[in-house]
């Protein structure tokens, strides 16, 4: 689905969300960091469960909720019978599941206050994107990045890109390869909340160069990267992880990198610790 069909998410899912992905955004600073987004948007609600297998290894995988429609404009819940929601529910009740015992969610940090409560999803819209920092005159995959927007950041996405507003006071789409433009990340950390994440868009159009077209051929499939599983297959890659295997089948993709298995293990390190 294309950005100029999407609409701001709704406050009936309120989460606190994970700025989990290639990207750092606390490494941007109050200075930022610009990128320059390309190819389509993929918002998602993601589980971070955590496995406990058989050696005692604990392993935090981040799966696609499949309670949700997200080929709609809002993402809508609609009901699939998730397991992790399950597991979820039976873990509040002091419960395991009966398909995936050794999986849980983590406790929140005493950090959060005693009233906090365990995370069940965190939405994330991400996209592909070239760090401006990264790139130094030549690009290749190294300056391509992962940038994850939580929900506040991502309505503001919307804004600059006039979706369901005045399209007068609006920059367009950034992802457009000929008219798109960068974005500037700041991370404030001294400031509350989801005041922390500003976003700026650039002044200019910066169109994509025939030598940035011919490396984002070679990027990361986000569809497949985040792909939403069936109920069975949730079951069976978690199952595999718990008896050793990597579960290889959900994290394969059509993109060409040779290596998404290794990027969805850095991912899901980065993913695992980020909640804010």
């Amino acid at each position: 689905m294309k950005l100029t069909e999407m609409r701001p998410q709704p406050e009936n899912n309120t989460t606190t969300l994970s700025s989990a992905n290639f990207f750092n955004w606390k490494e941007a600073g109050s200075l930022g960091v610009p990128i320059r987004p390309f190819g389509d948007f993929v918002r998602r609600y993601l589980h971070f469960v955590t496995v406990t297998k058989a050696d005692g290894q604990q392993v935090i995988r981040p799966i696609s909720c499949i309670d949700f429609d997200y080929n709609s404009p809002e993402v809508i819940p609609q009901k699939n019978d998730c397991p992790l929601d399950e597991v979820y529910e039976l873990q509040l009740e002091g419960k395991v599941h009966s398909d995936l015992p050794f999986c849980s969610f983590a406790e929140p940090p005493a950090s959060w206050g005693k009233d906090a409560k365990i995370q069940k999803y965190s939405f994330s819209a991400s996209v592909n994107a070239i760090n401006r920092a990264k790139q130094n005159g030549t690009t290749d995959l190294e300056c391509i990045e992962i940038v994850s927007f939580k929900q506040s950041a991502w309505n503001r996405v919307l804004l600059i890109a006039g979706v369901d507003g005045n399209s007068a006071f609006s920059a367009g789409d950034p992802t457009d390869p000929d008219t798109g433009f960068d974005l500037l990340c700041m991370y404030h950390a001294d400031r509350p909340g989801i005041q922390r994440y500003e976003l700026q868009a650039g002044r200019q159009a910066s169109p994509l160069s025939d030598e940035e077209k011919a490396v984002i051929q070679e990027t990361v499939n986000l569809d497949e990267y985040y792909k939403v599983l069936t109920r069975d297959e949730i079951i069976e890659t978690l199952t595999n992880i718990y008896e050793g295997d990597s579960g290889s089948s959900s994290s394969t993709s059509s993109s060409g990198t040779g290596d998404v298995a290794g990027m969805m293990k850095q991912a899901d390190s980065s993913l695992a610790g980020s909640f804010s």
